[in-house]
């Protein structure tokens, strides 16, 4: 039996997942595990993602093609300057909570940090889905997450 269908039988938060939803998760799980050897060197987490970006990353670097997911996860993340409810399911470390709030909500843009800053949104993603944390209240209503952390690592990969 394939993966797919045994899943689809027996676990109704992959059973009413759409299509796009189903590739877009498929997806991520692969890009992460590409990013995490590329650039983490297989230890992956917030220090040695803000090493990497400090390493690799002009301080005047363009982020132009991160604009879409930064724009989708301040929308998402930050309203009114304050953290959205989606923002604590996040589960960001008390350590990065401002670094990253400071981003999203526009008080700094400079690139390395704003690079970082999507980098951990993306291992928050990581863990949570990993970890079980998105399976326990379901993967609906993620597909633009995990679309954007996607184009996030593919983007970071070709840097």
């Amino acid at each position: 039996m394939q993966p797919g269908t045994w899943m689809n039988r027996r676990l109704a938060a992959y059973r009413n997942l759409t299509i796009q939803e189903k590739r877009a998760i498929r997806d991520f799980a692969l890009l992460w595990s590409f990013f995490e050897e590329m650039w983490l060197g297989n230890r992956g987490d917030v220090p040695r993602i803000r090493l990497e970006v400090e390493a690799r990353l002009a301080p005047d670097a363009s982020m132009a093609a991160f604009e879409g997911a930064l724009t989708y996860f301040s929308n998402r993340y930050v309203h009114a300057g304050n953290p959205s409810p989606a923002f604590a399911h996040l589960r960001v470390s008390a350590n990065d909570r401002q670094y990253v709030l400071d981003v999203l909500s526009g008080q700094n843009n400079e690139p390395r940090r704003v690079l970082a800053a999507l980098l951990i949104i993306a291992y928050r993603l990581r863990n949570n889905f990993f970890h079980g944390e998105k399976a326990a209240y379901g993967y609906q209503g993620q597909l633009e997450n995990f679309r954007h952390a996607n184009a996030v690592l593919m983007q970071t990969m070709d840097l």
